[in-house]
Order: C-alpha cells, then structure tokens, then sequence
C-alpha cells in the first residue's frame, strides 16, 4: 500500500456507469470533495466475501476423544495431506473444542514450492472463534490467523484455496520455502468452544502443469485503455466503461520532452526486469517481460499465460483513488492471465503534491527521467507481487521491499538517510521478504513474516508438462515390469516344484526297485538310469531355489530393465522438485 497525502484541495471526478457500448466524450460526473488528510493507496479491489466451499470428502478425518492426546507439538496426529501413493492433496478434519485451552495438533509433509491453504470453519455463526498457526519442525510460528478479515476475496475464482464461512473463522495461505515437517495447532479463543471443520489444500505450482518450458509472461501496456470495463476487473469503487489515458499523454507534467518516451519505456522496462532477475537468479522460475512499444499486445484468450499492467490513466477516468491497483491476490498463481492499473496523475502531479515524483528531493546528477523511471518501475512490481500472491509488507521498518505498503513515496522510491534520490545512501528496493503490515486486511501479526520470495518464485515456475509426462510413463513401466518380473517368478517356482514332485518320484521308484531282489537284473540296470538322472539334477544345484539364488536369463534381464527405469525416475523426481 502506497500513502501519499493529496494537496490540500483536490476535486475528483467519477463517472457514472455508462451502459452503452462506447464512452461518450463529456461523460456525466459528479464531484467530490477529499479532505486534506486524504491519501492515495495501493488498494485492494472491493469484492463480496467468497462462498465457502462445502465439503464433498466423505472420507474426512475425524478428530475425537479417541485421538487424544493431540495437545502438544510432539503427540501431533500424522495426517496422509500430500501427493504420495495413499496420500491426498486435499484433507478435510472435523473436529471439536470442547474445552477451554483444548488444543488440536496435526502434522503433515510439504515440498519445496508447495502451497497450502487453511481455513477453519465454525459450524454456527455463533459457534467456535478459532485461531490457526503453522509451525516448522523446530517449533517455531511462521503464520497464525485468527480472522481471516477478507484475506480470500481477492482470491482468483480458479483458486483451490480454501474460503471461511464467517468473518471469525480463520485462513492464510502459505508457500513453503523448503521441503520437511510441517504442524498446524487450532485452538478456541480463550474459553470459546465448539466444532469446527478445517479445510486443507496442498498445491504444487500450477505451472508445472503448462507445456514444458512455458513461463509466465507479463506484459506492460502504456498505450492506454479504450472502451476498458474496468469493473469487470476490479469489482465496485471502479468504472464500468472507461478510457484510460496512455503513458505518454503524462510527460509534459513532468517536463519531459515526448520524443523521451521510447527511452522511458526501455528504462521502466529494464528496471522491472531487474527486479525479478535478481530474485530468480539460480533458481529454475522464469517470467518473460513485455513491452506496448516493442511487441503487439498478446494479451487475451489465446495466450493464458500473459497478465498485463496497464501504465496510464487516472483517477477520474478509473474512479478508484489510488495509485496502483491488482485484480487479484493469487497466492500459487492459478490465474495466470491477471490486469493490474498503475495510474499516474498523482504520480504526475506538480512538485507541492506529496503523490509526486516531483515532490521527491533529487540529487543535480540524479534526472527526472531516472526518477520516473525508478518509481513507476517499482510500483509496476509491486502491483505484480499481488496478482502473484503476496499481500502489503511493513513499510515502517529497516527493510524496504517492493511489497511494502505505507504512506512514503520515499520508501519505495529509495530515498535515504540524506533525504536525496540518487546518492550514495540510498537503500536498494527489492522483492524481498518483510514482517506483514500491520492493516486490518491482512489479519496477521507483525512479528509474523511474509515471504515474498517463496510465493513470487513458486508462482514463477516453468513448465514441465513433459517431465510429469515422462515421470508419470516411467512409473507405469515400472509398474508392469514388475507384474511380468513377478510373473516369471511365480511360473519359475512352479516349474521348480513340479520337478522337485518328479524328483520325489524318481526316488521313491528307485526305493522300491531296490527292495525287490528277484528283480535284480531289472534293479541294476534302472538304478543305473535314475542314479545318472539324479546326478544331472544335483550337478544343476538344489531342486528348490528362490529366485535370488537362480533366475533366468529372461529374469535377469526383466530385472535389470526395472533397476535402469528406477533410476530414470530417480533422476526425473530429483528435477521435478
């Protein structure tokens, strides 16, 4: 959230919703009036509460009496959430606080870039008022929630997080930074008590489900918008149908020759770029930036994978008082063709406005342009970090990040201690993690920190529908291998039994050949046949052998194949995480 205070009479105009298909040159407007004190913020689109989702799993774990004690962090029941055989990504608890301080813990594993998502739902409006905290496996708090304060409307339709059902019950989304053991503890809010369901969604990045190589692109638009139904986007406190000015059309209040306006664009372009390079450095996430001047819009149905910033626009014309706004907040990033708006009449506005770029102190070497530059820049990423998931960070601490939210220009600008953009002590702004900002949105306490860096690298993977492809052909063929291998086994030891049987036989007859004397040409001559018979059968080894001791060559090889392919897997596994 970026707070920076208007000047001290400012009139803004909104439209009125215009039904037709095209906007009418002098739409009807009325005026309103902001006070002094009235600021301008990165914003959160206003959007009715999310319906619940309803469970469906008749399979729901049930915690009871019987599963007492799950009190503590170390008696934590175990619970199959995950994607192994046996195991599933979504698991529902039904479960009761029947005491004061009763306290229910469970434990389950999670993968490097996987998503969870908790809500924990009373089952009477009246009913239990929760709280929900993750722990790691040292037993320390990364995100505890005891109202989820809207913290899922701005999820994307698309998304399998969880919703709660009342403003009480808690929810948090969490992306989690490395593989291991991780715990969740629910507990009343002091002698509350009553049933409850929590719901728990495990995701791996979508992206990975993509065609192999493909990545989230995001394209910045500083054309402007025509006939844009910006509602449609950013539900009320928006425009219906709306004409949003382009970027150029802004230059000549920052004094900025427009032949300039290449340049601008190249450089917002790079300083974006920089942003997210930095972070996705050494790691397999990757995010392709696009520009309005230097590539036709792909923007649309036919290309899912482009979300778009729009860089223009005002106030008046979008009819929501801010700065930036983002369609949703994506943690996962399900819906990866997103819009988010950086409007720029405050930005743009004369040097006595705080909104101002030229409000901002500049060092003599330090031009207008590179100041432009940085700010707009900046706010393009932040707006990103949304729709990719992250909410505002503290702005009021020792680090600046691109998420943060506040009221300071100068913080995400990176002005420092001397007051003056462009020396030596300005701070470098990155995407970065930060403690939560402390807004009645957010609902998470400030010592409790958001990682940003986790949720933008996890919603930055690339695809790999070919590997899972490959993985998924692999395991099978294991699979059958192994039946055909087991088969053989089978066929093998019972073609050793019967011969064994035969072999019995042979002995029992040459027993009985051995008793009658009167037969004793007879004797010698079939004692001689059975008795080479049986030497054959000693000199091939036991007559019972399992199949470790002697196996065919057909077996050998069967088993030789399943041993490459579970190697191949091993390493197809090793790349997959």
């Amino acid at each position: 959230m970026i707070r920076i205070p208007l000047l001290p009479v400012v009139t803004v105009l909104f439209f009125h919703r215009v039904m037709a298909q095209d906007v009418p040159p002098e739409p009807a407007a009325e005026e309103v009036e902001i006070p002094p004190e009235e600021v301008l913020t990165c914003d959160y689109p206003q959007r009715p509460e999310r319906e619940p989702f309803p469970s469906t799993n008749p399979n729901a774990l049930t915690l009871d009496g019987d599963t007492e004690p799950n009190n503590t962090f170390h008696t934590a029941k175990p619970i199959r959430l995950g994607f192994a055989d046996g195991f599933q990504p979504d698991v529902d608890i039904e479960a009761k606080i029947d005491r004061t301080f009763d306290v229910d813990w469970v434990k389950f594993e999670a993968g490097e870039a996987d998503t969870l998502g908790v809500a924990v739902l009373a089952k009477s409006k009246n009913g239990l008022d929760s709280t929900v905290s993750l722990y790691d496996a040292k037993e320390k708090v990364l995100i505890t929630n005891e109202s989820h304060s809207g913290v899922t409307v701005n999820y994307p339709p698309v998304s399998p997080l969880p919703a709660p059902g009342y403003l009480t019950d808690p929810a948090f989304s969490y992306t989690f930074p490395a593989a291991g053991t991780y715990y969740l503890k629910i507990k009343g809010d002091g002698a509350n008590v009553g049933p409850y369901q929590a719901q728990l969604r495990l995701r791996r990045p979508p992206m990975w489900e993509r065609a192999s190589g493909k990545c989230q692109i995001l394209f910045l638009d500083f054309d402007g918008a025509t006939n844009f139904r910006a509602s449609d986007y950013f539900g009320a406190k928006t425009v219906e149908l709306t004409n949003l000015s382009p970027f150029g059309s802004f230059l000549d209040n920052w004094k900025i020759d427009p032949s300039r306006e290449p340049h601008l664009i190249h450089g917002i372009t790079a300083e974006v770029k920089k942003h997210f390079n930095q972070l996705l450095a050494g790691t397999e996430s990757k995010i392709e930036i696009l520009n309005s001047l230097e590539q036709p819009d792909p923007f649309g149905e036919k290309n899912p994978e482009v979300s778009r910033v729009i860089v223009g626009g005002t106030i008046r014309e979008f009819g929501n008082e801010t700065i930036g706004l983002s369609q949703f907040m994506d943690p996962g990033n399900f819906s990866t063709n997103d819009t988010a708006v950086v409007l720029l009449d405050g930005l743009s506005a004369p040097s006595t406005n705080s909104n101002s770029v030229l409000n901002l102190k500049r060092a003599s070497t330090f031009s207008v342009e590179q100041a432009v530059v940085r700010v707009v820049a900046r706010v393009i990423v932040h707006e990103a970090c949304h729709f990719l998931g992250c909410v505002h960070t503290e702005n009021d601490n020792a680090t600046p990040s691109t998420a943060d939210g506040g009221s300071n220009l100068k913080n995400l600008a990176g002005v420092g201690p001397d007051e003056t953009l462009g020396t030596a002590d300005d701070p470098q702004v990155v995407i970065c993690d930060d403690h939560f900002a402390q807004e009645g949105f957010s609902a998470f306490p400030s010592k409790e920190r958001e990682l940003v860096t986790a949720k933008v690298k996890a919603a930055l993977a690339v695809g790999r529908q070919t590997l899972l492809a490959e993985t998924a052909a692999v395991k099978t063929a294991i699979t059958d291998l192994r039946k055909v291998h087991n088969r053989n086994i089978l066929l093998s030891q019972q073609q050793q039994l019967r011969r064994f049987q035969l072999g019995q036989l042979q002995q029992q007859t040459l027993r009985q050949l051995q008793e009658e004397a009167s037969f004793a040409s007879q004797l010698q001559s079939m004692t001689a046949g059975s008795q080479k018979w049986l030497n054959q059968a000693n000199h091939d080894g036991p007559l019972l052998v399992t199949p470790s001791e002697q196996m065919s060559e057909s077996a050998m090889r069967f088993q030789q194949a399943i041993e490459q392919y579970e190697k191949r897997l091993g390493s197809l596994e090793a790349a997959g995480r």
